[in-house]
């Protein structure tokens, strides 16, 4: 076994790589809140928004704004982007159907299917609770009971679905909301619109990726997160509460334009951890390619929003365009965009 310092490392890592999951490149619908447009008077801020063209004079453009898919505040205002919003037909998701009530339930049930199939032991005593001694497991029923969430319903699977459900839970217990995440707003937008929606990725997939960091995690290292949390040791407390502070430096960077603040965390992220940079991001970026020409290639103008953490970098989309001879100008104009509860 790994002693403590280490588990708290190792803790800090994949916290931080999931809440980065989260808030730059999935979409964890945790609510089904509803949203009206209201007027927003705060200071204007800056658009993360390229304009894309296949030559120069195009008629028709592809339109790419970076996103965050959680947030506190639901505000979304910009001249540019209405301007750019009335304009397109088409809005393209990283997965269809994100202002759709069904979202949730249709993660639920990928998940579900997915502990099916990865998260059930062929023995009782690789499960969590066959694997744990019953002082720990005692305690960490006392801290699921703090989350209202039954220990004993996953108690027959393996622990990193224990893991998996206590970084979920206590994503929902902070100020971060699905709905006040930009492509929520937008897609809100785009319904109250009738337009066209469509998405990169199934549900499905983007489950299937967020899981794999956990189900990917060494069995010790597991184990020590999972006492850790029985414990109720303090340095735990202390990364969730510098995660939380890391999300608000990351939207408010996004909120304000600023891209070599995400090319910053991208760059660093990608250093120690490339294996989960590779697949999380440059691979579906590549992936995406084809698809963002094919709108390109479409007589109407068309409208990406996806996690902002995929267009920056030399393997972001902005550079992959470029590097295609694509004509691509970003908007630098103040973001000032609204909904209010």
């Amino acid at each position: 076994m790994i002693n403590f310092n280490q588990a708290v490392r190792r803790y800090s890592t994949v916290k931080n790589r999931v809440m980065l999951i989260i808030s730059l490149l999935f979409i964890i619908a945790n609510s089904s809140a509803t949203s009206t447009f209201a007027t927003e008077t705060n200071k204007p801020k800056e658009l993360l928004l390229w304009r894309v063209d296949s030559k120069p004079g195009s008629i028709y453009s592809v339109y790419i704004l970076g996103s965050y898919h959680v947030g506190k505040e639901c505000k979304l205002r910009s001249p540019a982007f209405e301007h750019v919003f009335n304009d397109v037909e088409t809005v393209v998701f990283e997965v269809d159907s994100v202002h759709n009530a069904l979202l949730t339930p249709k993660i639920q049930q990928s998940l579900l299917t997915l502990i099916r199939e990865k998260g059930i032991p062929t023995n009782h005593k690789d499960s969590l609770k066959g694997i744990l001694d019953p002082k720990t497991y005692q305690l960490l029923e006392k801290k699921a009971e703090t989350l209202k969430f039954p220990l004993e319903n996953i108690a027959h699977l393996k622990p990193w679905v224990f893991i998996l459900m206590y970084d979920s839970l206590r994503m929902t217990n902070n100020e971060y909301k699905t709905d006040c995440g930009i492509d929520w707003i937008i897609s809100q937008m785009s319904q109250a619109e009738n337009k066209k929606t469509t998405g990169f990725e199934t549900i499905d997939y983007q489950v299937d990726k967020i899981t794999d960091s956990y189900i990917s995690m060494d069995l010790d290292e597991t184990l020590d997160m999972i006492e850790s949390i029985a414990l109720g040791k303090s340095a735990i407390k202390e990364q969730s509460q510098d995660i939380e502070q890391q999300l608000d430096w990351l939207t408010n960077s996004i909120d304000s334009g600023q891209e070599e603040n995400i090319e910053w965390i991208i760059n660093s992220w990608c250093k120690q951890e490339p294996k989960d940079c590779q697949s999380l991001l440059y691979t579906r970026n590549k992936n995406w390619m084809p698809k963002i020409e094919q709108l390109l290639k479409q007589k109407q103008d068309s409208l990406i929003v996806v996690g902002a953490g995929h267009l920056v970098t030399e393997q972001g989309l902005i550079e992959l365009l470029k590097q295609k001879g694509y004509q691509i100008r970003r908007f630098r104009s103040n973001f000032r965009l609204s909904i209010e509860k």
